[in-house]
């Protein structure tokens, strides 16, 4: 059993991404639920389904190269990271992810409600 289900879900998207893998399987998690939202909106993902018990992610890829590259985490329950709204860059290669006090928010969704929070990970991405 684990307790820490963004590092489970970046764990295991980083090995689909490195296996070439288009499937990943996860334990349903509200909290991961919101960020396969974003996900599906920035087209990392192509769709994903989820259950009571599990969901089930479809992988974007173009050609044979995924979309993401890889994920890095940067805040863990040892160590938290944050970040106001004036340090907030747009980057082309990356994308941050964020919990604020409305939600998980990308860096342009951040930028745009102006409001930001804990630093959760970095998406980067070959396009």
């Amino acid at each position: 059993m684990y307790n820490f289900h963004l590092s489970d879900f970046i764990t295991r998207f980083n090995n689909c991404v490195l296996g070439s893998k288009k499937i990943l399987y996860l334990r349903y998690s509200g909290y991961i639920l919101s960020i396969l939202y974003i996900f599906k909106d920035r087209g990392y993902i192509s769709k994903f389904t989820y259950s009571s018990r599990n969901m089930l992610v479809i992988i974007n890829y173009i050609n044979t190269s995924p979309i993401v590259s890889r994920i890095v985490l940067i805040s863990k329950p040892s160590r938290r990271v944050y970040k106001k709204v004036k340090d907030l860059t747009i980057r082309s290669f990356y994308n941050e992810f964020y919990s604020t006090n409305i939600g998980i928010l990308d860096t342009n969704s951040a930028i745009n409600h102006k409001t930001c929070g804990e630093c959760l990970f970095k998406v980067y991405t070959n396009v």
